[in-house]
């Protein structure tokens, strides 16, 4: 007697696992002061207003989330969506395109835009720092990055962390792209898409979802907002986002817990691709702010330079400085910023030749053929009949292009820049070629019939 065993396969798909979202774990005063700030040096934390969608069954469009178990780049914070909080957590397959009764947008938005918005969701709050500045890290996500589709450059939601003491001057948005004053956003973030959509600011965007622990299609890396602020005053924030124009493809920005923290502007990275970068040789002092009786640790691409403890560094060296200030009262600051310098102009002098005679003590040159001989990125503005001329940029050469030497080789010093406003000098030797126009004879046979 035979047996027989029958296996079937059966094909089962696995998701990522989703984040987890919470509305009613935590109030928005909570929210704000124990989540996102927690700090002992930011005080006098109240939240002032906390608003989103109207839906019908109770939902809210902000609250907690935690992605432990999960790739995603935050582990835990606040979240505000122009959507259902519980949407975020549904598999990237789903489009999230909530809405709800009566959901308005938000004039802040419109003021800073320019457009009209729907679906705002609104968390403000006041605060006292006990420092000169604050930082908080935060992504933004949104159904709207759409790969291999030209409305990744079209369409986009809005959002902004807005700042201003309190009862005074207007707002100042600082979800900014790094070393920008660009906003973040779908159409300001993104990679190559189309030809008719190309890369803007690609370094900043992390990725395309197809299963990922969110519902949104892609994400921006973790950006950092920060803005300056005086010790004692008290400040008023606004953390909003909204639909633009309509309710379909939602967003929602992630703010890390525990982020918003004391830290240190020490300015914007100074690198090449922004046009930041310093000139060769330029010196550039670094400050942390003046605190009194502070302690200040230096760092130089993290290794930390003992003998640094002032309030500034001056630095002449291309890589990455950070610095560490415990104030008196106990509160600890971080700042950081990366240096790069351009290229230096290689040439100190070229020769330029031109043809004389013996019996002649001058030549002509065309100075303007020297752009010519040089390969680099920068370009001469003047020329120059001494150094210190073409270093102060006084006395031009006024016709370059017939230029008369009565010097056999004498110098003339061009003026260049490259596209930053670097500047260099060249020296030009003016070589004179003698000829003594001697020519061989010219021999020529008249023609039939013999005219002479």
């Amino acid at each position: 007697m035979f047996k027989y065993l029958l296996i079937f396969f059966i094909p089962v798909t696995v998701f990522s696992q989703s984040i987890k979202v919470d509305e009613n774990r935590f109030t928005p005063q909570e929210l704000v002061e124990q989540v996102l700030i927690n700090s002992p040096c930011i005080r006098d934390i109240r939240v002032t207003n906390a608003e989103g969608g109207n839906f019908t069954d109770g939902s809210k469009s902000f609250g907690y989330f935690e992605a432990s178990g999960t790739n995603f780049p935050i582990s835990k914070g606040l979240v505000l969506s122009t959507g259902k909080l519980s949407t975020i957590a549904e598999p990237t397959s789903v489009l999230s395109d909530d809405n709800a009764p009566n959901w308005n947008g938000d004039r802040d938005l419109r003021i800073e835009f320019g457009a009209e918005t729907v679906n705002a969701t609104i968390i403000e709050f006041e605060f006292v720092p006990d420092v000169s500045a604050i930082s908080f890290r935060y992504l933004f996500a949104s159904e709207e990055y759409q790969d291999r589709n030209a409305n990744t450059c079209r369409y986009s939601d809005l959002f902004a962390f807005f700042i201003k003491p309190k009862n005074s001057g207007d707002y100042e948005n600082v979800a900014l792209v790094p070393n920008t004053n660009t906003p973040v956003s779908v159409t300001t973030v993104h990679p190559d898409i189309t030809e008719d959509c190309l890369a803007v600011n690609p370094s900043y965007f992390d990725q395309f979802n197809t299963d990922a622990p969110i519902v949104f299609d892609g994400q921006t890396t973790v950006l950092t907002a920060s803005a300056k602020v005086v010790e004692g005053e008290t400040y008023e924030v606004k953390l909003v986002i909204a639909d633009d124009f309509n309710y379909r493809f939602d967003s929602a920005v992630f703010l890390e817990a525990g982020s918003f923290q004391p830290s240190v502007d020490l300015g914007m990275d100074r690198l090449v691709d922004t046009g930041l970068a310093l000139c060769a040789n330029e010196d550039l002092v670094l400050s942390a702010g003046n605190y009194e009786n502070a302690q200040y640790q230096w760092y130089f691409n993290e290794n930390l330079l003992s003998a640094e403890n002032d309030s500034e560094l001056l630095i002449s060296e291309e890589g990455n400085y950070s610095v560490e200030v415990l104030t008196e009262a106990g509160c600890k600051s971080k700042g950081s910023i990366a240096i790069e310098y351009y290229a230096e102009f290689s040439q100190t002098e070229i020769d330029l030749n031109s043809c004389g005679y013996d019996d002649v003590n001058f030549a002509v040159f065309d100075l303007d053929q020297v752009e010519d001989l040089i390969n680099s990125e920068y370009s001469i503005q003047t020329f120059h009949s001494s150094f210190s001329e073409a270093e102060s940029s006084i006395d031009r050469i006024s016709e370059p292009g017939n230029y008369l030497s009565e010097d056999n080789g004498e110098k003339v010093y061009a003026r260049l820049e490259n596209d930053a406003g670097c500047e260099a000098i060249l020296a030009i030797n003016l070589n004179r070629s003698l000829s003594d126009l001697e020519l061989d004879p010219i021999e020529y046979c008249d023609d039939l019939p013999v005219d002479g």
